[in-house]
């Protein structure tokens, strides 16, 4: 407080208001206190010999009595009532003094999405994933099954889109697998080998006692890796390339002769000899065998009409061919010779050729 003496001097007083003379006073401090200060003159004269020439307020330390949390000098009520401000939850705080993690201007407590700046509620797709769909097919792409194509075409009824199914007219598969679209990958018989692989099937495929890449249900010889068929001599006996070729050297000859006549001469030919000369095809290597390696080293007789092999055509190769084709005892040899219309075999068909035969003797 500023005091004016007689002199014309002034002096300083210095006066505090603190909370306890606002309490004493009953005083609440707000934004429209005014301060009203009174002088009083302490001469009994009653004269004022003194008053107020100047105020001074120092280190004012107010406590503001209404929330104001956007700093605008108005409570944050009257800002919500006016329209000045939001407040989307209702807790009386305006919208801009509470957080908003994602920026998108919906703050937290009112966003679905609080870590999403796209959306502010979950939608069918969640947050973080937007409600889109990006090929147009209807089907939003967080529940696209196959992106970039039309979820709704599946021919096969398999619940796989024709776009990413990889046997679209297979209702069973979505993918060739191993053997391919419209064949099950299953072992039926549970051998290790699927049923399109299968060369066995209903047998176990790993069974092959001789080894030779044939498993033995499919296997004529299983216990010969060299034949998958008896064949000509059985299992276990190669096949010659040539019936006749008793010396198995490529060739039919002379010598042949010599190596039959002593495999037959001998008690038991051994299955080579039986299968390289049983021209009859009777199981045994003897005689009646004979005509038949005449037929293999002589083919030039075949078809001559000569039935006597004397080297003439004449009355008694007709007598022969008759009684042959009557009895029904023709060997090889005999239907070599006489076999004059390619039917491998001696009947009355072969007449006509017969006499043609004997009309161009000379």
């Amino acid at each position: 407080i500023a005091r004016h003496d007689m002199d014309g001097d002034v002096d300083w007083h210095e006066h505090v208001i603190t909370q306890t003379d606002l309490d004493a006073a009953e005083v609440t401090l707000s934004s429209n206190m005014r301060l009203r200060i009174i002088a009083n003159d302490d001469d009994p004269q009653g004269i004022v010999e003194a008053a107020f020439d100047a105020v001074l307020i120092s280190g004012l330390n107010c406590i503001q009595a209404f929330p104001d949390c956007n700093h605008n000098g108005e409570d944050d009520a009257m800002d919500i009532a006016l329209g000045e401000s939001l407040d989307c939850n209702g807790d009386g705080v305006p919208d801009e003094c509470q957080p908003d993690t994602d920026g998108d201007g919906v703050i937290d407590p009112c966003d679905g999405c609080p870590n999403d700046p796209a959306k502010s509620a979950p939608g069918d797709c969640g947050c973080g994933a937007p409600d889109v769909d990006g090929d147009g097919d209807g089907v939003l792409d967080c529940n696209d099954i196959c992106p970039g194509f039309d979820d709704t075409l599946d021919a096969d009824g398999d619940g796989t889109p024709d776009g990413c199914d990889g046997c679209p007219n297979d209702p069973n598969k979505t993918a060739p697998g191993v053997c391919g679209c419209g064949a099950p990958d299953v072992d039926s018989d549970g051998d290790g080998v699927l049923d399109c692989n299968d060369i066995c099937p209903g047998f176990d495929d790993t069974l092959d006692a001789d080894d030779d890449g044939t498993p033995d249900c499919n296997d004529g010889c299983p216990n010969d890796p060299n034949k998958l068929e008896p064949g000509m001599c059985g299992c276990g006996v190669i096949d010659p390339p040539i019936m006749g070729d008793m010396n198995d050297d490529g060739v039919l000859n002379g010598i042949d002769i010599r190596y039959f006549v002593v495999a037959v001469t001998r008690e038991t030919p051994t299955p080579e000899e039986i299968c390289r000369g049983d021209t009859n095809g009777s199981g045994d290597l003897d005689a009646d065998d004979i005509p038949g390696l005449i037929v293999r080293l002589i083919p030039e007789i075949c078809g001559q009409a000569d039935m006597n092999g004397d080297g003439k055509l004449d009355g008694r190769d007709i007598n022969r061919f008759v009684k042959l084709v009557v009895n029904g005892t023709a060997n090889e040899l005999d239907i070599c010779r006489g076999d004059l219309d390619g039917s491998e075999a001696l009947d009355s068909g072969d007449i006509p050729g017969l006499v043609n035969a004997l009309l161009t003797v000379p």
